[in-house]
Formats: C-alpha cells, structure tokens, sequence
C-alpha cells in the first residue's frame, strides 16, 4: 500500500488471550496449554477497508505487545521492537466467494469475491511466530509474486 503512495492503517476489533485451538498449535510450535493473542483487524489503505485479518501470535514471545503495536506494521513491530528477523512464510491464495459475516467488515457488495490467505510466518531461526488467516478485497489488491529457482 505504501508503495502505491496509499496511508494505511489498521483497527483492532479483537485483541484476547486464549488458549490456543490444536490446529493452530501445531502451526505454531506450542503445546495444547500454551495462549496465544487471538487479534481480529482490518487493515486500511487511504481508509477504504482493504482486508480483514484474524492473527494468532505466541503469548510466550509476544509478552509486552499491546493493542496499540498493532495499528500498524505487525512486521515492524516484530523487527525494530523486538529485534527479531523474519525469515520467511509459507501461505496459501484463493478466490472466494466472501463470507456474509466480512462483507460489512470490508464495505463490499455479496458479489464481490475475496482473496483468502492463510499464512504461516517463521522467523530467521526456523520458529514460526504467527499463523493468520486474511481475507483480501480482490477490488483493492493484486499480488505480484517474484519466484527465484
């Protein structure tokens, strides 16, 4: 968005500790008991809603994160506040027929298809930091991936 010269932000509708569901415990590299921040938020570009997103991040790893460091870059957050690197992800895209419960969320017509992705994030060390779940206003983002052999 920044690049395409568009402010972005964010609001936070949801931010909770819970005890991590097991699917996403195996994500994450945690124990069935572990907690972790379950974050619902919709990201802006020039305030028009461009995608919402559902994180779940590593209480363990994340003890000093507010509400506040996710009105921006999650991903600034986790290298110039906490000094970690990121690595890499491994995500999944598709086209989907959107969910009646995000369309308001997202300000978009029942036609009106979504990108979901579903995205694990690791860190330079091998451990993974956050698994989310986004569904992507397909009227307001194009993907351009660079694939490297």
């Amino acid at each position: 968005m920044e690049a395409l010269n568009r402010k972005t932000s964010s609001r936070v509708l949801k931010f909770e500790k819970v005890t991590v569901p097991a699917p996403i415990a195996e994500k994450l590299f945690l124990t069935k008991k572990d907690e972790v921040y379950h974050i619902e938020r919709i990201r802006f570009g020039d305030d028009t809603p461009v995608l919402y997103e559902q994180l779940y991040i590593p209480v363990k790893m994340f003890k000093s994160i507010d509400e506040s460091n996710l009105k921006n870059s999650f991903y600034e957050y986790v290298e110039k506040q906490m000094g970690f690197q990121i690595s890499h992800c491994i995500q999944s895209i598709e086209a989907i027929s959107t969910p009646s419960e995000i369309l308001d969320l997202l300000e978009i017509s029942p036609n009106v298809p979504t990108l979901l992705i579903v995205r694990n994030t690791f860190l330079s060390n091998g451990r993974p930091f956050e698994y989310v779940k986004s569904y992507y206003r397909s009227d307001q983002y194009k993907f351009v991936q660079h694939a490297i052999k």
